[in-house]
Formats: C-alpha cells, sequence, structure tokens
C-alpha cells in the first residue's frame, strides 16, 4: 500500500523531469536515468548509469530492472 502522504501528483513530463534531483538526491549532470514506471503510471523504481557506461551494461540494466519491477514497456 502506498502512503498517500507520500503522493505527488506530476501533470507533464516537465514535472516528471523536475523531480529527478530529488529521488536521486544529486543532480545527474553525467549519468543517464531511467525511471521505471508501473502500468498506474506510479514510479516504480530509478537507477542512473555514466554515461561513459558500454551500451550492452546499460541495456542489461534497464532490461534486469524493468524486469525485476514489473515496469511496463511504452
Amino acid at each position: 500500500m502506498r502512503d498517500a502522504s507520500a503522493v505527488q501528483l506530476l501533470r507533464s513530463p516537465e514535472d516528471l523531469l523536475g523531480k529527478i534531483p530529488y529521488l536521486l538526491q544529486y543532480h545527474p549532470t553525467d549519468r543517464i536515468v531511467i525511471l521505471y514506471l508501473g502500468p498506474d503510471q506510479f514510479i516504480l523504481a530509478y537507477s542512473s548509469v555514466g554515461l561513459d557506461a558500454p551500451t550492452a551494461a546499460l541495456a542489461d540494466e534497464i532490461r534486469d530492472t524493468a524486469t525485476r519491477t514489473g515496469a511496463r514497456r511504452s
């Protein structure tokens, strides 16, 4: 069950992007940030990977986390 006091309504992609530093507790300037959303559009998980990470490692990270959290595909 989600804590209703922790729910924030984000009305646009810009609102969501603006929350990334809050979620990560830092401003990612040299990282790729991945947000994993459920079918109800709630954020299930997030991760960040350095820009210098190999493409295969990035793909593995996205696939593994999406599978583990049950995130939906867009």
